[in-house]
């Protein structure tokens, strides 16, 4: 009993944003990565939307429907992003958040848009019900955002974050 009123009391002296989880990540990372999942969910559901309502009604091809329903995902990110996840605010540095970000994106783009419509090529000739392989298509999105999901928070962590040093607006932005 005793212990346990001692590990609390140390637990709660240490800074919120330093206390460090199960795996040694600390609660200002786990919050960020929450809020980051959230946002990223969001996108991704109106992306998709997009994606299955141009490859359905045979807008355009599987490729196009997947890169226009990245592109959709991508503002919506960006702009939760910046204003939530990291809480950035004033006008964004073309140098420091967004060029870099666009490089991210075009990284992740290239590759969930390439695992999707290599993807697609391979299983198309197999299914020949249209709606079925649009659910496929789908199935591949969300398989190749899932697969570069973690590299982009940790590429993005790197550009929002706090890795501008103290004079950064991440860094003088009150808590």
């Amino acid at each position: 009993m005793a212990e346990e009123a001692t590990a609390n009391t140390d637990d709660t002296t240490a800074d919120p944003a330093q206390r460090r989880g199960r795996f040694g990540i600390s609660r200002k990372v786990r919050v960020t990565f929450m809020k980051f999942a959230a946002s990223s969910a969001a996108a991704t559901v109106a992306g998709q939307l997009v994606l299955s309502f141009l490859y359905w009604t045979h807008l355009t091809t599987a490729g196009i429907s997947s890169a226009i329903a990245f592109l959709t995902g991508s503002v919506i990110n960006y702009i939760a992003y910046r204003k939530w996840t990291w809480q950035r605010k004033g006008r964004p540095s073309l140098r420091h958040e967004l060029l870099p970000y666009i490089g991210v994106v075009a990284i992740y783009g290239v590759g969930t848009v390439g695992i999707t419509k290599l993807t697609h090529m391979w299983l198309s000739p197999l299914v020949e019900d249209t709606a079925f392989r649009g659910l496929l298509l789908n199935a591949c999105f969300l398989f190749a955002t899932g697969v570069l999901f973690l590299f982009k928070f940790l590429l993005l962590n790197r550009v929002f974050g706090e890795r501008h040093g103290k004079g950064s607006p991440a860094a003088t932005s009150p808590s």
